[in-house]
C-alpha cells in the first residue's frame, strides 16, 4: 500500500489534478495531499447536495448533513476499498448520515421489499406529467410524506444513478430496488392525486 501511495504521489507531482480519477485522488489524500480532497469536493458536492436535499427536504438540515458527510469521507479515506465507485461510496455515506438525522427526528419505518412490479411506459409518462403539472408546494408536501428509503431511491432515480449503484447504496438487491422504485413512484402518484394520505 505504501508503494502505491508513493507511486501515486510521485506520478501526479505537478499534474492537473482535475483530470485524475477519484480512486487515485483518494490515495493522494491518504498520502497527505490535501488539495486532492478539494478536487473530489468540487467534482461531487453539487450532486451530493441534490441527492441529500431530495431525502431531507430541508436546506438547513441538508447543509449540515452535507458537511458531516464530507467530514466522514475525509476522515475515512483509507477505508475506501475500491469495490464500488467513489460516487457509490459517497452516496452510501450520505444516505446513512441522512437516515441517522431523520431517525433523530422520528421513528420512521422503512419499507421492506415485497413483490417485483414495474410501471408501464404510459404510467411512467403520466407520473412525470403529474409532477410537472403539480404546484411546487404540492410536490414538496407529497415528498415529505414518503418514507426515507422511498425519498432516497427516488432521488437516485432522478439523478439517473444505475440500478446496480442504487442496490449498493441501499444495501439491497437490484430486484428489491426495482420494487422500491415502483412502490415509491406509485405512492408519490397517489399523493399528488390527493389519495395517498394514510
Amino acid at each position: 500500500m505504501e508503494k502505491l501511495q508513493a507511486w501515486a504521489q510521485s506520478l501526479f507531482q505537478g499534474a492537473d489534478l482535475t483530470k485524475v480519477r477519484d480512486d487515485l485522488l483518494l490515495e493522494m489524500i491518504v498520502s497527505g495531499k490535501s488539495e486532492a480532497f478539494e478536487i473530489l469536493y468540487d467534482r461531487h458536492n453539487d450532486l451530493l447536495y441534490r441527492f441529500l436535499f431530495r431525502i431531507l427536504l430541508n436546506e438547513e438540515v441538508c447543509l449540515e448533513v452535507l458537511q458531516e458527510t464530507w467530514f466522514k469521507v475525509y476522515k475515512n479515506t483509507e477505508k475506501f476499498d475500491g469495490k464500488a465507485s467513489f460516487k457509490t461510496w459517497l452516496y452510501t455515506i450520505g444516505k446513512n448520515t441522512a437516515f441517522d438525522r431523520l431517525k433523530k427526528k422520528s421513528d420512521l419505518l422503512f419499507d421492506e421489499p415485497t413483490t417485483i412490479e414495474t410501471f408501464s411506459d404510459e404510467e411512467e409518462g403520466m407520473l412525470e406529467n403529474m409532477v410537472r403539472a403539480a404546484t411546487r408546494e404540492k410536490v414538496w408536501s407529497a415528498l415529505e410524506q414518503l418514507a426515507p428509503d422511498q425519498k432516497t431511491v427516488l432521488a437516485m432515480w432522478m439523478e439517473e444513478v444505475s440500478l446496480e449503484e442504487m442496490a449498493q447504496v441501499m444495501e439491497r438487491t437490484p430486484q428489491a430496488i426495482k420494487n422500491l422504485i415502483h412502490r415509491s413512484k406509485k405512492k408519490l402518484k397517489l399523493l399528488l392525486e390527493g389519495d395517498g394520505h394514510e
